[in-house]
């Protein structure tokens, strides 16, 4: 079984310091993270090469709207990719809309890396597995704790970083 871990952040220092460890496999992030760890608007890219820099492996990168019309994803994923070949783009499972199958056909088609996410349910990690199947150049991040009947753990380190553990098939009750 393979197992990976991806760290999700923009810090450099922090990527960095679980990478010296080698704990981690690559980073996943998005806008949202990155702004709330102080890097403006202007500057996402320049700090997604930052991570690539330090980053063991890929870094994968959410597309900024799951609004947006689908030529408009593509575009942004295009640009994305051209950052770094570490990059993988991040498209989200968008409920009741055929868009995201759009968007990773198309990355397919470009042979550009893609990292199906924002999975809700076990159908939504069929569709995705399906979508990407074949795909040397794809990842599947469930949102497993709402797929599964699971009981999460959260544990803290002495460090104060929180970690959190699923306990697969355990009893409920």
């Amino acid at each position: 079984m393979i197992r990976e871990i991806y760290l999700d952040s923009s810090k450099v220092e922090e990527i960095k310091r679980w990478s010296d460890l080698g704990i981690i496999s690559g980073v996943t992030s998005n806008q949202m993270i990155m702004m709330k760890d102080g890097v403006k608007a202007d500057d996402l890219d320049a700090q997604v090469k930052k991570m690539c820099d330090v980053s063991p492996g890929t870094v994968s990168v959410e597309l900024t709207s799951s609004e947006s019309p689908v030529e408009e994803m593509l575009k942004e994923a295009k640009r994305l990719s051209l950052i770094d070949d570490k990059v993988v783009v991040k498209v989200p499972i968008i409920p009741g809309s055929t868009k995201s199958l759009e968007v990773i056909a198309g990355l397919r088609r470009e042979n550009i890396s893609v990292n199906v996410t924002a999975m809700m349910t076990w159908e939504q990690m069929r569709v995705a597995a399906e979508a990407t199947h074949g795909f040397d150049n794809s990842y599947i991040s469930l949102f497993w704790a709402r797929s599964l009947d699971s009981r999460e753990v959260r544990v803290k380190t002495e460090d104060g970083l929180l970690g959190l553990a699923i306990n697969i098939g355990a009893d409920h009750s």
